[in-house]
């Protein structure tokens, strides 16, 4: 056997593979809800244990709660991009909630993915960092992080509630972030609150702005080109031939070996309906490569996967013109290769 015509990657292409672990397509120019002093003002929470203290809102917002509450649309478009839900923050048309209304009658799980998360903008300062690294800073709390918040400040014995942002006798609250064991999300779980209060000190309380100074609203325009993926550009097809017929490179036959290979190997199945978690991301990862990166499909719910799994081969597919019935392994690779062609 010939060793030299066998291909190994180099130190240097591996450790620049290793550079970017975790790293996403396009990560860095996600749009987020802040704009360049929210950013800068944006408390960074990590998977481990933290001790923090709220602050009150800015005098000029008139906001009667720890926070201002806002409403996201999240993971839009080809970046994930988040934007404030126009109708839910500011009472006008919102294009992504339109094409809700439009989906309930039929595709009412895929309009259910529509509705914007709810989380809550908190000042804080985190008592965990050293002293002089200890500033104001805006924490996106989530809906289910405020519940806990709110739990473990309530006196069930006076029916009363601690007001943990109060300027002069706050308590710090010490809570966890936990990764989920498989999957890229966190969860926040052991609220309590501190022995003894603190007091706000007057430099942490001058960081504190407007939130109107730090969020961004974007256009209906934006929202509407980036949902419906209208600033992408579409590319030529390339490599075709003068008689008009595209000759299969490489990559396609690439393509179809990876149709064959896996279709071969994934079991018989009746129905989408019963495959298992691991057999469901197999055939997903090939009728869905075209709409969605490997990590969307391997963190997307279980349940939204096997619909979209369902969707995706009747789409593309034209009916079977002949009278006497394929083989099923057969049928699947003929719609795969349709979809990657």
């Amino acid at each position: 056997m010939d060793k030299n015509k066998w291909r190994t990657p180099t130190k240097e292409s591996l450790k620049e593979a290793y550079g970017k672990r975790g790293q996403y397509p396009d990560q860095n120019n996600r749009r987020y809800i802040f704009n360049a002093l929210g950013n800068e003002k944006t408390w960074k929470v990590t998977d481990k244990s933290h001790k923090v203290r709220l602050l009150p809102v800015h005098p000029d917002d008139n906001i009667n709660f720890y926070g201002l509450t806002v409403h996201i649309h999240t993971n839009v478009g080809v970046n994930g991009d988040q934007f404030l839900c126009l109708k839910r923050m500011k009472n006008i048309n919102c294009p992504i909630c339109e094409h809700q209304v439009l989906l309930w009658d039929t595709e009412p799980e895929m309009a259910k993915d529509l509705y914007p998360q709810t989380r809550y903008l908190v000042w804080l300062v985190d008592l965990s960092q050293a002293s002089d690294k200890q500033t104001a800073q805006i924490w996106s709390c989530p809906r289910t992080a405020m519940d806990d918040i709110l739990g473990a400040s309530y006196k069930k014995s006076t029916d009363e509630i601690l007001n943990l942002a109060n300027i002069d006798d706050g308590i710090a609250i010490y809570f966890d972030r936990e990764k989920t064991p498989n999957t890229t999300f966190s969860k926040y779980k052991n609220f309590q609150l501190d022995d003894a209060p603190i007091v706000a000190k007057e430099i942490w309380l001058n960081n504190i702005v407007s939130f109107t100074e730090v969020i961004e609203y974007a256009s209906y325009e934006e929202i509407k080109n980036t949902f419906f993926g209208l600033n992408e550009e579409i590319e030529p097809k390339k490599d075709v031939s003068p008689s008009g017929e595209t000759p299969k490179n490489s990559e396609t036959t690439q393509k179809e070996e990876v149709v064959n290979n896996k279709t071969d190997e994934m079991p018989i199945t009746n129905s989408i309906d019963d495959m298992d978690r691991t057999q469901l991301e197999e055939f997903a990862l090939i009728v869905l490569a075209d709409d969605y990166e490997d990590s969307e499909i391997k963190e997307m719910g279980t349940k939204k996967l096997r619909r979209l799994a369902k969707e995706a081969p009747a789409k593309k597919v034209d009916k079977v013109e002949e009278e006497t019935p394929e083989d099923p392994k057969e049928v699947l690779k003929r719609k795969l290769r349709e979809r990657i062609q």
